[in-house]
């Protein structure tokens, strides 16, 4: 049930120049290796294979530009000789010329884009004057005798506006209605220029000013852009069908680049990892050890030149650095991502994701215990397993769970009169499903400080394992305090020897954290005091936690007859409507709220006792997928 991550060993491949790239693809093609970062000899102080990374990069840079202009996926094209540098420059030469002629094409659509963009908001305006025959260029050429003005005024105002003009002796012609304005032109003589510009600015007039571009008739200008709209799209189209064409014709280029990027990629990504000095090369990193006879076999049959391969265990100033490799059944992956959730667990550390996934079904199943709850959380997994990866496999969990305790608690949609319990409902006895949860929660605690001491043991920090709040001393106030608090409760009297069991464990753990602790005298008493109260506080309020395990499966019933409450006031449409309406809120809200409590134990109450979650992720070196 509990494991650690997978054993690994330290490797070390010294080997020829010549030989790197085949040895970063054999491991690759494995996936077996986590690579060492930074320099390990300060002998082989050169970093190799830097100028292969950069031209890696390159081709990578160029064909990731290149990618979207394929209209659909290429045949993937394997790659079996191994890529030298010059390899990778000849393709990097022949995707950038690629990439210069396609972008030549895509700066000219670009341009042409702006223009055709030009050209709409010119129809745009255009559209304004529509109704107007006249040549718009003398609208805002300044003649000796007249003055015009084109604008806009709203409804209201043009009536006053006319009557106001008439004194003039101007001229005023509506030309075109508006949603709330309409469009006038204005001609008066210049010697009642200013007259009727005082008059047009009282009126709310509006002036338009017509671009130089719109300078002839609108039904010609109209025509000429439509002209130039048919134009630009004509030289758009045949810049795409040349883009097309060029893909077209390279082909054969593309698909070789991608298939050469990918067989390059083992060695590029492990250039920043590899040292050396001359024609020696070093490569360093971590392995499982069940894979060491398959590696071993591999580079064997492989290298081409003498290499010598060092393996052995980590030692103990490198255990914080060597990374997790978990390893779980396909059915325990979605519980895997919520451990990592809260942490990745440190080698040697015990892996606690088939614990977890234990636990929190069988707390989700006492907490919301009904057959048909469950079954429905099963049908709404299947519904939405494609958008979420992994829900189908942790609504089967959570499901089974709940129906398992439905059948316990005799409750079939809430109803408890249908089915007959194997065990009894939570409501006839809510004082036994407290003791009952308290009891689960004593349980669950003891197994977590148990796991922390084993913990703290294996990272070699065997000072906390004995005399820490998470190690012995811990767990054995712990268990003094429950023994305690259970004669207490009972009315039984305590004797000396009990109290002495209870404040010797705490005494214990107290002077440890004494002595870790820095600052003065009083700083460290201080300290130490608080660090005190904190222990005795968090493992009471730990263990009440649990009761919520109780709390929410007597809220499942009390929410159920709420529901069947509320339906029996209805008549039968409605009695049908609200049961299914309820039962939908009980699976939907308090599911939910079920969920985020049982998650919520495991974190802080379990968790957070014995787990660090402070490991890294093995990431194998592996091929790239271009």
């Amino acid at each position: 049930m509990l494991g650690s991550p997978l054993q690994l060993q330290h490797l070390s491949l010294a080997m020829m120049d010549a030989d790197a790239s085949i040895a970063t693809d054999v491991l690759a093609q494995l996936e077996a290796i986590h690579l060492l970062e930074g320099q390990q000899d300060e002998r082989l102080n050169q970093l190799t294979g830097l100028h292969y990374q950069q031209a890696y990069q390159r081709l990578r840079g160029h064909l990731k530009k290149i990618i979207p202009y394929l209209n659909k996926p290429l045949s993937p094209e394997l790659h079996t000789e191994m890529v030298s540098i010059h390899t990778l420059q000849r393709a990097n030469q022949n995707i950038e010329t690629l990439w210069k002629l396609l972008s030549t094409h895509e700066e000219q659509i670009r341009a042409l884009k702006e223009q055709r963009q030009h050209d709409y908001k010119l129809i745009k305006s255009l559209t304004q004057f529509q109704n107007l025959n006249i040549d718009l260029g003398r609208l805002s050429v300044e003649s000796r005798f007249l003055k015009f003005f084109v604008g806009t005024i709203p409804y209201t105002d043009y009536n006053p506006l006319q009557r106001a003009l008439s004194l003039t002796n101007t001229m005023i012609e509506p030309f075109q209605k508006g949603d709330e304005h309409l469009y006038l032109s204005v001609a008066t003589e210049k010697r009642y220029q200013q007259d009727v510009e005082e008059i047009l600015k009282a009126a709310n007039f509006h002036q338009l000013s017509i671009p130089q571009e719109l300078y002839d008739y609108p039904d010609q200008l109209n025509h000429k852009i439509q002209q130039q709209l048919n134009q630009l799209q004509q030289k758009i189209d045949h810049h795409h069908s040349a883009i097309e064409l060029l893909i077209e014709d390279n082909q054969d280029k593309i698909r070789e680049a991608r298939a050469i990027l990918q067989k390059s990629s083992p060695f590029a990504s492990a250039a920043g990892n590899l040292s050396g000095r001359g024609q020696l090369t070093l490569l360093q990193g971590w392995v499982p050890t069940q894979r060491v006879e398959e590696i071993e076999q591999q580079l064997q049959s492989r290298l081409e030149y003498p290499y010598l391969l060092t393996l052995r265990d980590p030692e103990a100033d490198e255990i914080p650095e060597v990374p997790s490799l978990q390893q779980h059944l396909r059915l325990l992956q979605p519980f895997q991502h919520l451990v990592n959730q809260f942490g990745i667990p440190h080698y040697r550390e015990i892996d606690p994701t088939t614990l977890f996934a234990l636990s929190y079904t069988l707390m989700f199943g006492m907490m919301f215990g009904d057959v048909g709850h469950g079954a429905a959380i099963i049908f709404m997994g299947f519904l939405f397993r494609k958008r979420f990866s992994g829900l189908l496999t942790f609504a089967t969990f959570t499901g089974l769970s709940s129906m398992m305790f439905g059948f316990l608690y005799g409750s079939l949609f809430g109803n408890e009169h249908i089915i007959q319990p194997l065990w009894m409902s939570p409501m006839e006895d809510p004082t036994l499903m407290l003791l009952i949860a308290l009891g689960w929660g004593v349980g669950f605690l003891l197994i977590s400080n148990l796991l922390s001491i084993i913990n703290l043991w294996s990272l070699n920090n065997r000072r906390a394992a004995l005399y820490s709040g998470r190690g012995v001393a811990g767990l054995l106030f712990f268990v003094s305090g429950i023994y305690v608090v259970f004669q207490l409760m009972t009315e039984q009297p305590l004797s000396y020897w009990e109290v002495t069991l209870l404040l010797l464990p705490l005494a214990i753990s107290l002077y440890h954290n004494w002595q870790i602790n820095e600052g003065s005298t009083l700083e460290k008493g201080l300290i130490t005091l608080i660090e005190g109260i904190d222990t005795i506080i968090n493992n009471l309020s730990a263990t009440l936690s649990f009761l919520r395990v109780a709390a929410f499966s007597l809220n499942h019933v009390a929410l159920a007859m709420a529901v069947f409450t509320l339906a029996g006031m209805m008549d039968n449409v409605g009695h049908n409507i609200t049961l299914v309406l309820g039962n939908l809120f009980i699976i939907i809200l308090e599911g939910g709220i079920v969920a985020i409590q049982c998650l919520r134990l495991e974190y802080y109450e379990g968790f957070a006792r014995y787990f660090s979650g402070k490991g890294t992720h093995f990431k194998p070196l592996k091929m790239e997928v271009s």
